[in-house]
């Protein structure tokens, strides 16, 4: 995949002590490493795809759109002003069918939250947030392989036919 050439570091997650499920934000030829949230609608196999939409912090407060104004589109918010759980819960109740919080200090960390929420929800650093670009397509989506799904013969997958 065509990562960028800086290494994630996941901070400490928020009340919690897992590990964080990490996932990936794709953008045209970029693909941002992220951070899945704790209460996040499992993704589906074949990720989410949609036209991505600023939406600032996505707090009660400062949300600016109707509800289904946000349909079919993965609202991007940035971190800050409310819980994790609340831009979430914000974001699926205008429809939207992921969120992509962008976190304001450094990288990318596990959103904790005692609420589960009907949409796929994850966290990328304040370097790869910042080269999202509204209104393009976006995918989020997790590894084909995992540390342990990895097939034992990962080298024969990529052999000349």
């Amino acid at each position: 995949r065509g990562r960028s050439d800086r290494s994630q570091d996941f901070a400490d997650a928020e009340s919690t002590n897992t590990s964080p499920l990490v996932s990936y934000v794709m953008q045209g030829n970029l693909f941002f490493d992220s951070v899945t949230a704790q209460f996040s609608s499992p993704l589906p196999s074949s990720g989410i795809s949609g036209e991505i939409r600023m939406v600032d912090t996505f707090c009660e407060d400062s949300a600016g759109t109707s509800v289904g104004s946000l349909q079919g589109l993965i609202a991007v918010a940035s971190r800050g002003g409310c819980t994790f759980a609340e831009k979430a819960y914000n974001a699926a109740m205008h429809g939207a069918s992921g969120l992509i919080v962008v976190s304001s200090d450094g990288p990318a960390v596990v959103m904790g939250g005692e609420i589960e929420i009907p949409i796929p929800a994850v966290m990328l650093s304040t370097t790869d947030g910042a080269q999202l670009q509204d209104g393009l397509s976006a995918t989020i989506a997790q590894p084909v392989f995992s540390p342990s799904t990895e097939p034992d013969n990962v080298d024969s997958i990529f052999e000349e036919v």
